[in-house]
């Protein structure tokens, strides 16, 4: 069974322009809503527009984005081509992280955590007894992950050098909006003095995730494409 996606390189830049579009889009509009003018009975918008809750169209987007990567990952492993650069092993592993984060983020699943802190009495991993136990978590388990996957991590940067750079870039943006921005806003939580300060953070929080999963999606469409060409092909390309 043949499963592939065409597009060329000026496309795959249309899409992660009008990505990053959307997402302006989404904060600003939180901006406006929440933070410009909260006074207004802006009616079903309010919710609809919130970046920080599970039920809204900030979070459908980021979800829809990161199963997209998954799904990417999946296709370029379906159609490698250069097995002996990247193997279709470590592209399926890439791919099911992915759909882990999209599951997480549109279940929230690292919430769970924190109430798994909390019951086992490990409150030390958590801000003030209450936040922040994925942080602590997700980053054992990502130092873990890039200590297995060296040797593949590695082979990505030789072969494939400007997808890593990018990658690199939308990865360091998707944590510094998820843990930097996350722990910023720790301290101004459950206090009215601070709530203005508090929804700022909330901005640069989801829109950095939102922005860091576009610039990723927008290196996996590069490698998908590269590893569905043959070596002699991508180079005269």
């Amino acid at each position: 069974m043949s499963l592939s996606v065409q597009y060329t390189d000026l496309q795959a830049k249309h899409v992660f322009c009008w990505l990053v579009a959307i997402e302006c889009g989404f904060a600003l509009a939180f901006v406006v809503i929440h933070i410009l003018l909260p006074g207004l009975s802006w009616g079903p918008l309010g919710p609809l527009f919130d970046l920080d809750r599970e039920v809204s169209l900030p979070t459908w987007f980021s979800v829809i984005q990161l199963c997209a990567v998954s799904a990417l990952l999946f296709i370029a492993a379906k159609n490698n081509r250069q097995t002996e650069y990247l193997s279709n092993s470590a592209v399926i592993i890439a791919g099911m992280i992915f759909l882990w984060l999209s599951a997480d983020e549109g279940a929230q699943l690292h919430e769970r955590i924190e109430y798994m802190a909390r019951y086992f009495g490990q409150d030390w991993i958590l801000y003030g007894g209450r936040w922040g136990a994925f942080i602590a978590v997700y980053l054992v388990l990502g130092l873990l992950g890039m200590a297995l996957g060296a040797k593949h991590l590695i082979a990505l940067w030789r072969h494939f050098k400007s997808v890593a750079n990018i990658g690199l870039l939308g990865a360091a943006v998707y944590i510094i909006g998820a843990a930097g921005f996350e722990i910023m806003s720790f301290p101004l939580r459950d206090s009215n003095a601070t709530l203005t300060l508090k929804l700022i953070t909330v901005v640069f929080e989801e829109f950095l995730e939102m922005l860091g999963i576009t610039i990723i999606l927008y290196a996996t469409l590069i490698l998908a494409d590269r590893l569905s060409m043959t070596r002699d092909a991508q180079s005269v390309k």
